[in-house]
Order: structure tokens, then sequence, then C-alpha cells
């Protein structure tokens, strides 16, 4: 095939023997594995001038042979790895450029001098088992790689499956992950090797994304963006897994679960269109994921939005520091819960689950002959704008009421107004900009101003988990006192706001009109 098409796949060092001798994969080999000991170096120029440009050159040893080989991604939409590949059999261990038969590329590198500054940056080692499996319609290569990169005097280890499609259809790609995943655990790899390697050669830690915009064409059905939409909320989620599992920065555990609420929003506007079964595992497994995510969230909002500046307030206050020791350390527990499940085989399974369907279309409900029925053939506009009515509807009945609303009620006006945000969002781009920007940004004041009595709930429960751990001291008490008492300022100080900020949403004109 022209183009490398796989999926990377993690796999726990203890259970290696056990995937080899999966019964599955026994059934679907054509032919005994064969293992061979690969060595790859990979060569750039001093100021990675090919990393920058997303390519990555090496030049693998297979016994005498050399083997170069050029990479160039062409896109991750449907999950997975994609890549242009571009290999030639070479005399030496140096790169050959000459060999690459492409003109862009060869003025690339010419106009860049790079055939004369490269060098090697690091090196994968490794032995591959390798078998060659019939799944329905299609040969898949099953690899088995286990060994180590190595770079700037550190190494991380390799061990991971490579499914990699020779011919047919890509879904089966998925559908064999899944069946693997029923008995041995395994994990996602969204980076490549070369990718690792140059991580280790930068000492760059993972950073977070925030959600790109969801771009939607008037001319698409209420299907199509359904799958555009939900694409966008998945690759905000499977951006932010790296930082999220390195735990040197909070906003990766955030930003995931962003993503989570986004795609709960997403299967909630479109559930007249859902499958029953799709709309049952999803809502599901995502709301469990939001649970996994979201102790390691509340901990740290608690200890940087509170704690924190509390103690620069305050740095000599009698059992503070007692109290942000304990918060840490439950912090702590909190983001190795949420590792542990990002690693687990549910949320692989999540994962595969959502692409198979997105890909084949399962998710979306079976026409039932009823007339009045949502189609998914329905034009998006359409349906956006029937969404969006009902929303908002149900928002300001709510909403009207603010002044008089007890402390849940606030909480679900909270909901309410962060759910009708993130679909409009989905939807805004079939209108014009300027139309739904007062009216998006007047919904993240409703939200940011009830945010904080939500904090204050999660603060009263962090506070009692805190107590178990450290005991009622009158120090650690007064301590628990003076956070109750800040957080109780901060809450009176929004909600003091939240009718002129009503005023202000309610004064804007549905975009979606007109």
């Amino acid at each position: 095939m022209p183009d490398e098409i796989e999926l990377k796949l993690r796999v726990p060092p203890d259970r290696v023997a056990e995937l080899k001798r999966n019964p599955l994969l026994r059934s679907l080999a054509r032919r005994r594995a064969v293992t061979h000991h690969l060595t790859s170096v990979y060569f750039d120029t001093p100021d990675l001038m090919l990393a920058r440009n997303a390519m990555a050159l090496r030049v693998r040893h297979m016994g005498r042979r050399r083997i170069q080989t050029l990479k160039l991604p062409k896109g991750q939409g449907n999950g997975l790895q994609v890549h242009r590949e571009l290999e030639c059999e070479i005399s030496g261990d140096r790169p050959e450029f000459a060999c690459i038969d492409d003109e862009t590329l060869q003025a690339f590198f010419d106009g860049n001098g790079i055939p004369g500054t490269i060098a090697p940056v690091f090196v994968t080692e490794f032995d591959r088992s390798v078998r060659q499996l019939q799944l329905f319609d299609s040969d898949i290569e099953f690899a088995l790689d286990l060994g180590e990169i190595k770079g700037a005097d550190r190494a991380l280890p390799i061990c991971e499956a490579e499914l990699e499609l020779r011919s047919g259809n890509p879904r089966r790609l998925f559908e064999l992950a899944l069946a693997l995943n029923g008995s041995v655990p395994l994990a996602l790899e969204q980076r490549t090797k070369a990718a690792r390697g140059y991580g280790l050669l930068t000492d760059t830690p993972p950073r977070a994304e925030r959600a790109r915009p969801v771009l939607l064409d008037p001319e698409m059905t209420a299907a199509t963006a359904f799958t555009a939409i939900a694409r966008n909320c998945l690759a905000q989620l499977r951006a932010n897994e790296a930082c999220a599992l390195d735990g040197q920065e909070s906003e990766g555990v955030h930003q995931m679960r962003v993503a989570v609420r986004r795609m709960r929003a997403l299967i909630g506007a479109y559930k007249p269109l859902l499958a029953p079964e799709a709309h049952a595992t999803l809502g599901h497994d995502l709301r469990w994921l939001q649970r996994q995510l979201g102790a390691a969230r509340d901990w740290d909002v608690f200890v940087e939005q509170t704690l924190t500046p509390l103690r620069m307030r305050l740095p000599d206050e009698p059992g503070l520091a007692g109290v942000v020791g304990a918060a840490q350390a439950l912090r702590e527990t909190a983001h190795g819960t949420a590792r542990a499940a990002l690693a687990g085989d549910r949320y692989t399974r999540l994962l595969l689950t959502l692409e198979l369907w997105l890909d084949s279309g399962d998710w979306a409900r079976r026409a039932d002959g009823t007339p009045d029925a949502v189609r998914p053939e329905q034009a998006v506009t359409l349906f956006a704008q029937d969404v969006l009515a009902r929303r908002h509807k149900r928002l300001h009945k709510l909403g009207g009421k603010h002044a008089t609303l007890d402390e849940p009620d606030l909480h679900r006006l909270r909901l309410l107004g962060k759910k009708m945000r993130y679909v409009a969002e989905f939807f805004r781009s079939l209108y014009p900009r300027k139309a739904s920007r007062r009216y998006l940004a007047a919904l993240a004041e409703i939200q940011d101003r009830l945010g904080t009595l939500n904090d204050a709930v999660v603060t009263r429960a962090l506070l009692a988990r805190i107590e178990e751990r450290l005991g009622r001291g009158e120090d650690v008490g007064k301590a628990m006192g003076v956070v109750l008492g800040w957080q109780a300022a901060r809450t009176e100080h929004d909600l003091a706001k939240v009718g002129a900020v009503w005023e202000d949403f309610r004064d804007c004109k549905p975009f979606w009109k007109g």
C-alpha cells in the first residue's frame, strides 16, 4: 500500500507472554511468527529541521542490509496513524537523499542545506516479532516490539504492539484491537517512536491542548455533523492524554475532563438520532471517565485556586501548612486514580468503540417509520436550530427565577448554561461569528459566576476528607474555618453579580434566528 496505516497499542510488560499466546492471534495467523532484532538510527539537523517539519528520517539496520525510511504524517482523522512512507535500500549507514523520489522534498532538503548537516540524534533498538494475519477481507501485520529508545544519555522502554493494515478495510484494525483488549489490557499509543525519541532528546514535557474550533458546512447532514463534532471532542481528549499521564501540569486532566463534558453534551443533544445501544454505552462510559478524572480536577482547583493564594495571604496561619500537606497527598492519590483509569482496558475499549462507531456509522438510530422522527439525513442547519432553541428555552425558564433559587437549583442552572455553551460552540460555525460572540460570552460569564458556588460545595467535601486524615485539632479546625471563610467571601462576591450577568444574557439575541 502507498501509505502506512497502523494502530499502536501499549502492552503491560507483565502481559507480553500472555499476548504472544493469545488464541485469537494464533487462529488468524497465516504462518508462524518471525522475530528480528532491529536497530534504527534517526537523523536530523542541529536545529531539528526535519522534526519541526513533521518528518522522521531513519536508517534501519537489518543484518547487513540498510533500509532508509522517510515518514511524513498524513493525518489521524479516524483514530489511526497514517503516514506517507518513502523507503529504499542504501549501501551505507548514513542517509542517501538521492534515492528519495520526490522533487518537492528534494528542493526542501537542498534549499535548507539538510544533506550536509544531518547527524544521528537518537536510536531505537528492539526485538520485533511479526505475524501475518487474515481477518475477514483484510490482511494485517501484527508486530510486537520489545526494547528501548536511547538518546541524550537516557532511555525509554518500548513494549508495544503495532497493527498495520497491509490490505483491506481499516475498520478491521479497531475490531482486532477490541478483541485483543478483551483478554489482555492494552492502551492506545498516539505517539510514534520518532515522536517519543524527540521528546527524550529535547526533554520537553507534554503540554495540554484546548479544543480546536468545530468547523461545519451548512450543506452537511445532521449525521455528518455529529461525526465531525465527535471527532473534534475525541481529538481534544487524546491530545491531552500524555500530559495527564505525565502529571507535571494539572491542565492536562482539566482539558481531558472538558473533552468528556463536551462529548456528553453532544450525546445529549443528539439523543433522538442515537441508536439506543450507542446512547447507553457512551453515556455510561463517559460518566465513568468523568468520575475518574473528577477527583484529580477537584483537588487541583482547591490547591491552586484556594489554598495557594490563601497561604500567600496568611503565611503564618497555624494549621494551614498541615491542611496544605494533606491536600497535596490526597491530590496525588486522585491523580494516581486518574492515571490508572487512562492506562486501563476500559478507557481503551471506550476509545476503540467510539472510533469504530464513527467509522461505520453504527451510532445512528435506524429509521422506524415515525413521520415526525428526527432523521440523520436532515440538514444540520434545521437540526441545530431545533436543538439550540429547545435548550435556550429550558435555560431561560430556570434562569428567570435565579433570584429565588436555592443552592442545588443554582448548580443545575450552571450545568444547563455549560451544556448550552458547548452545544452553541458546536454549531456556531453555521452562523455569522459576530452574532454568536456576545451570546457565548454571556454564557461564559454565567458559568464563571456560578462556578465559585460549586467550588464552595466541593471544598466542604474535600475538607471533610482532610479532617479524616488529620483529625480535628485546634489548629486544623481554625485553618479549615479560615478556608471556609475565604471561600464564602468569594462566593458572595460572585453571586452578587449573577443578576447583572443574567440580564446581559437575557438581552442577547439567539444567534441562530434570522
